[in-house]
């Protein structure tokens, strides 16, 4: 029995299209092998949007064919391999799962592709992939361009001069009050006390103030403890593209550190008694507003510290900006960053999507800061040491316990940990 190779062609290439004879040469030239081309121009000629939302019934026949094909003319399944290019590399992994993933490879030259289901990141490769599914403040899954350009004239408009920041308290847990950078009678008419502990939440990329994670840890830390509680509004920008807000990142964060400077120098208050919160984009601006703090703040904690255009980045969150740094990665190497750039990193469910009860990238990317408000509550997520991420990914660790989250100001420790959530709050 030969090997038998199945191509499929890209959208609005044809049957004589040069990459299926450029590759049944190739094949043909060092293999004796039976090449089949797939030809589903037929489809594949329409309009892009058709195209796609007929990917999954052309994958299923393709992949009852070849079921048909193998059981009929005899074959060996650990001797097929499927090629598909650009959406013909989305009908071969439907046709792969149609018949139980027998097929021995299936290789997928996607390229720049656009993918094709809202929320769906399946295709994601971090540092390679030019497109990703990024969701709002509702869920709401977008569509990234990563090459996309900065658009520098609104950065000029907008920028972290624009942050505003909203005092909650325990006297108005649910109405905020406005401190206004520089004003200090906005201090003395709001019920900031610099006797307590301060708390900062940093919303992501097309958030804003009134965005659920920021009530959802307000009223959880509220609910421990009598504290400043601080939601940093940088809308103004984060409603820009995402990679004008990523650009921009340095400098909200540089305005958001002068602010609490400016802060605690006028009204009071102890950087040992700061714990500054950011998840996704905001886990990067924390970052850097400790580091212009000069690494005073007691704690800073990343949920889920963004991925896409941060990997080596100088600008990201690292184990520098605060007393303590920690991590808790739930969507790495998609829309979160997987590698350990903190004192303490957990990797929850191995740190990656699916988180459980999660079937899109997108939710395991909120779990984190859901898991952060339940720990403030309950205190109870374990994690086990591990000797790398490796282990972590696979749940495997068996070192000592530290536990993650929490609002414990002198919590201290370092390395990577690995634990196991719930599927459901308090998780």
């Amino acid at each position: 029995m030969v090997a038998s190779h199945y191509k499929l062609l890209p959208w609005l290439e044809q049957q004589c299209s040069y990459m299926n004879p450029l590759i049944t040469s190739a094949f043909l030239e060092v293999l004796d092998t039976n090449v089949i081309v797939v030809d589903w121009s037929s489809l594949a000629s329409s309009n892009y949007i058709s195209a796609t939302y007929g990917l999954p019934s052309v994958g299923q026949y393709l992949g009852n064919i070849l079921k048909w094909h193998v059981e009929t003319a005899g074959g060996d399944w650990d001797r097929v391999h499927l090629v598909g290019f650009s959406l013909g590399a989305h009908v071969v992994d439907i046709a792969s799962r149609t018949i139980g993933g027998k097929p021995a490879r299936v290789t997928v030259c996607a390229g720049n592709a656009i993918p094709f289901v809202p929320g769906d990141n399946s295709h994601y490769m971090e540092g390679e992939s030019r497109y990703v599914w990024i969701p709002d403040g509702d869920g709401v899954p977008h569509l990234v361009d990563l090459e996309e350009p900065v658009d520098e004239e609104l950065l000029r408009n907008r920028n972290g001069a624009n942050n505003e920041y909203w005092l909650f308290t325990r006297s108005n847990p649910i109405n905020r009050q406005v401190i206004v950078h520089g004003n200090s009678n906005t201090i003395s008419n709001s019920n900031y006390n610099g006797n307590r502990p301060i708390f900062v939440i940093v919303h992501g990329w097309t958030n804003d103030g009134n965005t659920w994670i920021n009530p959802l840890i307000t009223s959880a830390v509220l609910a421990v403890q009598d504290a400043n509680v601080i939601v940093v509004d940088w809308g103004a920008v984060a409603s820009s593209s995402y990679v004008t807000a990523v650009s921009s990142v340095p400098n909200i964060g540089q305005h958001l550190g002068n602010f609490l400077i400016w802060l605690i120098n006028t009204a009071g208050g102890n950087w040992n008694n700061v714990h500054l919160i950011g998840f996704s984009l905001g886990a990067h601006i924390v970052g850097n507003a400790g580091r212009t703090a000069a690494g005073l703040p007691a704690r800073v904690t990343g949920l889920d510290p963004g991925g896409p255009l941060w990997s080596g980045s100088s600008n990201a969150l690292n184990r520098n900006d605060g007393q303590y740094v920690e991590s808790i990665h739930t969507d790495g190497r998609i829309l979160g960053i997987m590698d350990a750039i903190s004192d303490a990193d957990f990797y929850p469910n191995g740190g990656r999507n699916p988180q459980p009860g999660c079937l899109t990238s997108m939710c395991s990317h909120v779990r984190a800061p859901e898991l952060f408000a339940s720990s403030v509550v309950t205190n109870h997520f374990v994690g086990r040491l591990c000797q790398n991420i490796n282990e972590a990914e696979h749940s495997t660790c068996s070192g000592a316990e530290f536990i993650m989250g929490n609002a414990i100001m002198n919590k201290r420790g370092s390395g990577i940990y690995a634990l196991q959530t719930g599927r459901s709050w308090p998780f």
